[in-house]
């Protein structure tokens, strides 16, 4: 019997979650090899890729996804590949795209915020990422990033309450997760993450880096 784009998603998750991450991208590459439609693991093994910090190889399984574009949620991905490998032209012309099709977007708004951050306007990261928090409370990237633009400034404390809020949103990201422990060293508020980290391996008990 065949598998589903969602059962072999779902197994790769299980792999990398475990610390497996070679195993999992090598999962659903032969998945994608086969599958007649494989967009959704084409995605997800760009997710996996991208949380991973392989922005390149992340990449070349986007590109394979027609009109990459088009979706908002690839839209965004392929953004924040070109983002951190420095073609910053092409990320914030994907994240002014989304921004005219969809107006207020928290994940538009923190590709944009990157690519000032780049530029080194401060204000306009402010703006922007204050901006993402307030259309989505849920976005844990856009607290990340808004954790990132204190601890630059200098400001432990506050660092370490955005940190927080992001973690508390995505604890899935390897992104979120560092910049949380970090910050709670920094900050010297070791017996809040102690708690906030049981909450998650609660929830999440295949998850090694948890």
């Amino acid at each position: 019997m065949t598998e589903t784009a969602e059962s072999v998603i779902q197994r790769a998750d299980t792999l990398y979650f475990q610390g497996r991450c070679d195993d999992a991208i090598r999962t659903l590459a032969d998945f994608i090899a086969c599958a007649p439609n494989p967009d959704a693991a084409n995605i997800r093994v760009a997710e996996l890729l991208i949380d991973s910090e392989r922005h390149e190889r992340a990449l070349e399984f986007l590109k394979r996804i027609p009109a990459v574009e088009a979706d908002s949620r690839t839209a965004y991905l392929y953004g924040v590949c070109h983002h951190a490998l420095g073609n910053l032209d092409a990320a914030a012309r994907i994240a002014d795209r989304l921004l005219a099709e969809k107006g207020r977007d928290a994940l538009a708004l923190v590709l944009k915020a990157r690519t000032a951050t780049f530029h080194g306007d401060s204000n306009e990261v402010e703006r922007l990422l204050t901006e993402a928090v307030e259309c989505d409370p849920g976005c844990g990237i856009a607290w990340h990033d808004y954790a990132s633009l204190r601890r630059r400034q200098g400001d432990a404390e506050a660092c370490f309450r955005l940190a927080a809020k992001a973690f508390a949103c995505t604890p899935a990201s390897r992104a979120v997760v560092t910049a949380f422990h970090e910050s709670a060293l920094a900050s010297q508020r070791l017996a809040e993450a102690e708690t906030a980290f049981r909450e998650a391996v609660s929830c999440r008990r295949m998850d090694r880096r948890l």
